[in-house]
């Protein structure tokens, strides 16, 4: 039997979560959530993350856990409202695999976390 892929979604509005339902799913409202999740929990397969969130934002959060040996090859996608080349570059250099911008149609999303998936699969 297939296992299904883990996805922490960080999101404090959580768009799109019906999409990738036929995963393993655990949300978290904040950077600082997500961050003890992935310190403590099952590892994730995946993170989609927002940049913009309460208490810890996305960066930080990918900045700590690229910097954690246990965690740094976890491919992280982040999603966010801010479009421009600026916070694209700042998503790359935190280790960002992908970087969406909002509003987010389903049909990209759904590929991101493919494409995802297919280039982590190698490192793991």
């Amino acid at each position: 039997m297939k296992r299904l892929k883990r996805i922490l979604v960080v999101e404090d509005d959580r768009p799109c979560l019906t999409v990738i339902g036929d995963h393993d799913i655990t949300t978290a409202g904040n950077g600082a959530q997500g961050l003890e999740l992935v310190r403590h929990g099952p590892p994730p397969d995946l993170i989609i993350t927002d940049i913009m969130m309460p208490e810890m934002d996305g960066l930080d959060m990918v900045k700590a856990i690229k910097a954690d040996p246990a965690t740094a090859a976890i491919p992280v996608i982040i999603l966010s409202a801010k479009a421009d080349q600026q916070a694209h570059e700042a998503g790359q250099d935190v280790g960002a695999v992908n970087y969406l911008t909002k509003p987010l149609t389903s049909t990209r999303l759904l590929g991101a976390i493919r494409a995802s998936f297919q280039t982590s699969s190698g490192r793991r």
